[in-house]
């Protein structure tokens, strides 16, 4: 590999050229007028070039200069010196789109050095375009924007993580859609099996029809259906037991004295429209 130091092209130790140009050792070697010689790596000798005459007797013999001998040729000398500064402007290119990493003892190089990885120097400075498009509140948006600050994502990183989010979002909602509309389709097996307490299943059966259509009044009356709806709430067996309960609480019925279509007012015949096992589990036998 070439490398310049001041006004000399040094040559590796293993002899090669700079890339994309160099021409490599001469074949004819041995072709000088000198009487010195130089041996690459490989161990093969060449005499001073006869372009040397024109070279300080004092460098022409130095080891530096010894290291340009196989270069035979004055055009091959150029060819390859042509090559290294070619290799040397990629690399000032390439330095220039360069970014050194800074200790942190300097603020202002801590500053440049993010601002060269296009990071926002503010958390509010992200736009966050896809979660703004998916309507994303004001309070979630500010917390994403402050912790994509503090783990120093550029604004480009920060626009991946908020399309990953709302992925993570969409699918999650989707397999709460499925495992709402799973529930919804065995809700009433799924009712009638919690009643574990009652003995029968025709009675497991009244039990699931008699909650059912309290919490069905519930959530009409309390114009509250199409949020329980949503939410899933509605095939939740614990939730519609637990508001079916309330609602024969708060109606004067805490005893379930009534069933399905039955009238509150008569709880005795009522009770006996269920089995003895009903009547032992919730009324403890009473008549």
């Amino acid at each position: 590999m070439w490398t310049m130091f001041k006004d000399r092209f040094l040559l590796s130790p293993d002899g090669e050229g700079g890339a994309g140009g160099e021409s490599g050792a001469p074949d004819n070697a041995g072709n000088g007028d000198g009487d010195n010689g130089s041996n690459n790596s490989s161990g093969q000798t060449y005499e001073r070039p006869k372009y040397f005459s024109q070279v300080a007797p004092a460098k022409a013999d130095s080891d530096d200069y010894k290291q340009l001998y196989k270069y035979q040729k004055i055009d091959e000398l150029a060819d390859a010196a042509i090559s290294l500064l070619r290799e040397n402007s990629s690399l000032r290119d390439a330095s220039k789109r360069s970014i050194v990493v800074p200790d942190g003892k300097d603020p202002e190089a801590v500053k440049e050095f993010a601002k060269k990885l296009g990071i926002p120097e503010t958390a509010d400075a992200y736009p966050m375009k896809n979660l703004q498009k998916a309507g994303l509140d004001d309070t979630s948006m500010r917390i994403i924007k402050e912790n994509c600050h503090k783990a120093m994502l550029s604004e480009r990183q920060s626009e991946a993580f908020g399309a990953i989010m709302i992925k993570l979002a969409k699918h999650n909602l989707e397999a709460m859609q499925s495992a709402i509309e799973e529930r919804k389709k065995c809700l009433g097996e799924t009712l009638k099996a919690s009643y574990k307490e009652i003995p029968t299943d025709v009675d497991r059966a009244s039990a699931a029809e008699r909650d059912t259509k309290a919490y069905k009044a519930f959530a009409e009356e309390s114009g509250l259906g199409d949020i329980l709806e949503k939410s899933g709430m509605s095939y939740n067996t614990d939730f519609i037991k637990k508001i079916a309960a309330y609602s024969r609480k708060h109606a004067g019925q805490a005893n379930m004295d009534t069933v399905p279509g039955g009238d509150p007012a008569n709880g005795n015949e009522n009770r006996n429209m269920y089995g003895k096992e009903f009547n032992d589990a919730y009324y403890g036998g009473k008549k």
